[in-house]
């Protein structure tokens, strides 16, 4: 893991957006670094906005998978629409989309996956459950 700087637990690869535990072993799971868009052309990455906030499609697919098992009985999609996130930072944060009677909540898919790698699936499922609860959705 030498090199690469630590998020939470994870490390974080900015070249290929993969997550390592600390015994080495791949999570699974991609992020990427947020991006900063300005004028004249200027584009360049944050360095100190932690990824793991920011999950690539395919592991906010993953998040959205685990979540509609989790709470089979609740609908949800993915939202990876264009939203400022911090200044002028332009990445995604792509979430898991809940909504039910005009309730609606938002839980980001990337923090949703550091759950499942730190707590497994199980623990993690009861935990979004409960938030899920604490929301008011009938879970």
């Amino acid at each position: 893991m030498e090199g690469l700087k630590q998020y939470n637990g994870l490390y974080f690869d900015p070249a290929t957006g993969k997550t390592y535990r600390e015994d080495g072993s791949d999570t699974g799971f991609t992020f990427e670094r947020a991006t900063w868009t300005g004028p004249f052309g200027l584009h360049f990455q944050w360095p100190w906005l932690n990824p793991i906030a920011f999950a690539t499609h395919g592991t906010a697919e993953k998040v959205l998978g685990f979540a509609k098992k989790a709470a089979p009985a609740v609908a949800m999609e993915l939202d990876e629409s264009d939203r400022v996130v911090g200044p002028f930072t332009r990445t995604p944060e792509r979430v898991i989309l809940v909504s039910e009677d005009g309730n609606e909540e938002r839980f980001s898919a990337g923090w949703l996956a550091h759950s499942i790698i730190f707590r497994g699936e199980p623990l993690a499922a009861q935990s979004f459950r409960a938030e899920l609860k604490q929301a008011r959705f009938a879970v």
